[in-house]
């Protein structure tokens, strides 16, 4: 399989970059910094017990914008990045490339935590409304759903600082671009 063709490729461009001697990679120590919010309130809202009845509905909501804002953003830059490496103004500029090139590979990413998230809130949902059944021990189920509830709650956290980082690129990739 080609390196480009690999399902673990977005996630391993979005939390590492390729040295110059270009077969290395180092992290990206300000995706971790994006990932901490979540993860903190994620755990939090799982310990807690967090039940996402009330609030799964404006979650589900707010994860369904921002991914289709995201993916409209997305697809902006996949023709961006297309459309630079054949025009000889910016097939010669790395700088522009390789922002266009970040932006679509986080932008990308983003939308696949959202997908993740909206998937989450559904088992959530299914998990909530599924009865323990007699072979399995009490409080299983109220536990996964905790849990669940507490990992689509971190992934909504975290959708929104990744939603706002991918703005800010934008914004960076905007001023390169309009030269």
């Amino acid at each position: 399989m080609l390196k480009s063709r690999s399902p673990l490729r977005v996630p391993l461009d979005q939390f590492t970059r390729s040295l110059p001697n270009g077969t290395d990679r180092a992290l990206r120590g300000g995706q971790i910094v994006l990932a901490l919010p979540g993860l903190v309130i994620g755990i939090l809202a799982g310990v807690l017990g967090t039940d996402l009845g009330s609030i799964s509905t404006p979650i589900l909501t707010t994860t369904s914008i921002l991914t289709g804002f995201t993916f409209s953003m997305a697809i902006v830059f996949w023709n961006k990045s297309i459309d630079a490496r054949r025009d000889p103004k910016w097939a010669i500029r790395n700088e522009a490339l390789d922002l266009i090139d970040k932006t679509r590979t986080h932008l990308i990413f983003t939308v696949s935590i959202g997908v993740i998230n909206a998937l989450m809130l559904l088992i959530a949902a299914i998990l909530r409304a599924t009865p323990s059944p007699e072979w399995l021990p009490a409080g299983v189920i109220l536990v996964a759903s905790s849990w669940t509830a507490g990992l689509a709650t971190g992934l909504s956290v975290y959708l929104i600082c990744l939603v706002a980082h991918g703005l800010r690129l934008f914004s960076e990739a905007f001023f390169i671009l309009r030269q």
